[in-house]
């Protein structure tokens, strides 16, 4: 958990760079505490706020969060229905039949929370898209609505 959450928190870092957390705060509609939260490490973004620093910023969430390592350009706004909204419906899309008991099993996240992602009421944090990116083999960007399905 340590090695991706120092990458993610250079690369705001470097996001942030020369500009003030009220204009970070208002590019991204991220909370400026939270903001410092990421920075310091004292906490880890979940999907909606991770989505939302990459489209104000206009990078992809996998090269935030570490996974890659080209800065590429990704979209400038996040879909109207929001990254929960679009995380739970690819989330289902990309399980299908299979039970959350399956799922669980072959991917290591307990059951508990497969059945509270599938069902919108957590979205999950930095650590867990990774997981699941990995998991599925398909980007964070795409699990969160950054690049098209």
């Amino acid at each position: 958990m340590k090695g991706f959450n120092s990458i993610f928190q250079q690369r705001l870092n470097e996001l942030l760079e020369l500009e003030k957390y009220t204009d970070a705060a208002k590019k991204t509609g991220v909370n400026i505490n939270a903001l410092k939260d990421y920075i310091y490490g004292k906490t880890i973004p979940k999907a909606e706020n991770l989505g939302r620093i990459a489209a104000g910023y206009g990078v992809s969430a996998d090269w935030l969060a570490g996974r890659i390592d080209d800065r590429r350009e990704a979209v400038r706004r996040l879909p109207d229905a929001g990254c929960r909204a679009i995380f739970t419906e690819r989330l289902n899309s990309l399980i299908g039949k299979r039970s959350d008991r399956e799922i669980a099993a072959d991917s290591g996240f307990s059951e508990y929370a497969i059945w509270e992602y599938r069902k919108g009421k957590i979205g999950p944090k930095l650590y867990a898209l990774i997981d699941m990116a990995d998991f599925f083999d398909v980007s964070i960007d795409y699990l969160i609505g950054l690049e098209a399905g």
